[in-house]
C-alpha cells in the first residue's frame, strides 16, 4: 500500500503482497501515526514492515507461507510506540511481532501457527533475537492471551547469541503446545 511515506490517522486495510520475499501488507519503511492497519498480508510483516508506528492499531493481518518465509503477523522489524497489536497471524515466527523494538505497547490474541514446511512454530506474541546489541526489545508491554502451536506462546527467544532484554512487561494467559 505505502513504501517510505509517512501517514497520519490512516486506515490501511485489505493490501497484499503476494511476491516471495517481499515485506510489508500494508507499510513498508514508513512512519505511521494513529493509524489503523487490518486485513493485510506478506510473507515479511503482514501489517508493516522495516517501520516507526505510533499510536497504532494492527489487527488481523496475516504472514501467510509463501516460498519459504512468513514472519511477523503484524509486525516485521518495526519500531513501535503505544500500539494495540492483537488478532495477527503468522504461518513460522512472531505471530504479533519478529524482531521488534516495542514500548508500552499491548499483544494480544495474536497466533503462531506450524511453518507449512513442518517443524515448530515460534513466538505467539513476539519472536525475539539479540540483533540489537543487547538493548530491551519489549519495554513497558503487556503480551497476554497469544497462541502458537509450537514454542513461546507469548514470546520466543531464539538462542542464538546473548539473550534479549525485556524490562517492566506483564506476560500472562499465553498457550504454547
Amino acid at each position: 500500500a505505502v513504501y517510505q511515506g509517512t501517514l497520519n490517522s490512516c486506515v490501511l486495510s485489505n493490501n497484499s503482497v503476494t511476491l516471495y520475499n517481499v515485506a510489508g501488507g500494508a507499510a513498508c519503511s514508513s512512519l505511521l501515526n494513529n493509524c489503523f492497519i487490518s486485513s493485510n498480508s506478506a510473507s515479511l510483516g503482514g501489517g508493516a514492515a522495516y517501520s516507526t508506528l505510533n499510536h497504532c492499531t494492527l489487527m488481523g493481518n496475516i504472514a501467510p507461507f509463501i516460498g519459504g518465509l512468513s514472519w511477523g503477523g503484524g509486525t516485521y522489524i518495526c519500531s513501535a510506540n503505544y500500539c494495540l497489536i492483537a488478532g495477527n497471524v503468522s504461518n513460522g515466527g512472531g505471530g504479533g511481532d519478529y524482531l521488534g523494538i516495542l514500548n508500552y505497547c499491548i499483544l494480544s490474541n495474536n497466533v503462531c501457527l506450524m511453518p507449512a514446511q513442518g517443524g515448530n512454530g515460534e513466538g505467539g506474541g513476539s519472536w525475539q533475537a539479540p540483533f540489537n546489541g543487547g538493548f530491551p526489545m519489549l519495554n513497558n508491554c503487556l503480551v497476554v492471551s497469544n497462541y502458537c502451536y509450537g514454542l513461546g506462546g507469548g514470546v520466543y527467544f531464539s538462542p542464538i547469541g546473548t539473550m534479549p532484554v525485556l524490562t517492566n512487561c506483564t506476560i500472562f494467559g499465553n498457550t504454547a503446545t
